[in-house]
């Protein structure tokens, strides 16, 4: 009977600690993902800090799963200063917050392949989005933009789509200069205006008057006119809604969390669940083993 007792005591115990561990895990996978460590503006942060929306799960719908890639956690070789990408917050219009149709809150880095001199296989340098020149947009009843111009004459235009009760981010394009500063060897041929965009891409995508939450990694491929690819845009810490209205004060909608989060934060669980059971039946076993040892070596007792 006391090694039972005792058996019930030590579950007990490790389900304390289990459900002390899944939330530390959570939380250290999610650390791993969200490198907040500042907001475009002030009213933005204390507006989300004030609303706590109610989360979901989604799948997104990918028109091109070959152009965009979601990951939990990023594999990609970044510039020493990665865990200080900031977290920036666009609304549209800009400075209009009761007419807002288009609220986004993202981290950006790009990875932009260019030919140095005298080398046949390009180089890649990495461009991390952490100051803005200005930014303006559009809101049209099918039609969201978004545009942020930065690094002087760069422009990041990313699309969002409404089809019925459904919207997406459709597509992005990255308008930049090559030029021997930024880019150090380019070749002759590189230098100058480029472009490059991905379409049809139909990520972020979820029902109208919700939000689209995901802080894991998306790549997306960017390509030139001639389809060949010029930069990958990674994304992550995002928090999306356009096609807002109604709400006086324009705060996110229900979060929809993407499948890359989903999976970040539970993939753990059934290993760890699975290893405190394995210790209970070890537990009572051995607690069966000595107390039925106890039982039979004791003359006193008899065999019923």
């Amino acid at each position: 009977m006391k090694q039972f007792l005792l058996a019930l005591y030590i579950f007990a115990l490790l389900l304390v600690h289990l459900g002390a561990l899944e939330t530390s895990t959570k939380e250290a996978i999610r650390s791993d993902v969200v490198l907040e460590t500042s907001t475009a503006s002030s009213s933005s942060s204390s507006s989300s800090s004030s609303s706590s929306p109610k989360t979901t799960t989604f799948k997104p719908r990918h028109k091109a799963d070959s152009l965009v890639t979601t990951t939990t956690l990023s594999t990609t070789t970044l510039k020493p200063n990665q865990n200080e990408v900031q977290v920036m917050n666009f609304s549209i219009p800009k400075g209009k917050p009761m007419e807002t149709c288009l609220k986004v809150k993202i981290s950006v880095l790009f990875e932009i392949d260019y030919l140095k001199n005298n080398e046949t296989k390009k180089s890649t340098l990495n461009f991390d989005l952490d100051e803005t020149n200005d930014y303006d947009g559009e809101c049209q009843p099918k039609l969201n933009t978004l545009r942020i111009r930065f690094r002087n004459d760069w422009m990041l235009k990313m699309n969002y789509t409404l089809d019925e009760k459904t919207y997406q981010l459709e597509s992005i394009s990255l308008e930049y200069t090559v030029d021997s500063n930024q880019f150090p060897n380019a070749s002759q041929n590189e230098l100058g205006h480029r472009t490059a965009y991905a379409e049809n891409l139909g990520i972020f995508s979820t029902i109208l008057g919700n939000s689209f939450k995901c802080t894991s990694d998306t790549r997306v491929k960017l390509f030139d006119s001639d389809k060949q690819q010029q930069a990958v845009m990674l994304i992550r810490n995002y928090h999306g809604q356009p096609f807002m209205s109604g709400d006086k004060q324009r705060e996110f909608g229900t979060a929809v969390e993407c499948i890359g989060d989903k999976l970040s934060a539970n993939k753990l669980v059934p290993i760890i669940i699975g290893s405190v059971l394995a210790a209970l039946v070890l537990v009572i076993l051995i607690s069966y083993i000595v107390g039925r040892r106890k039982h039979t070596g004791n003359p006193s007792y008899q065999q019923v």
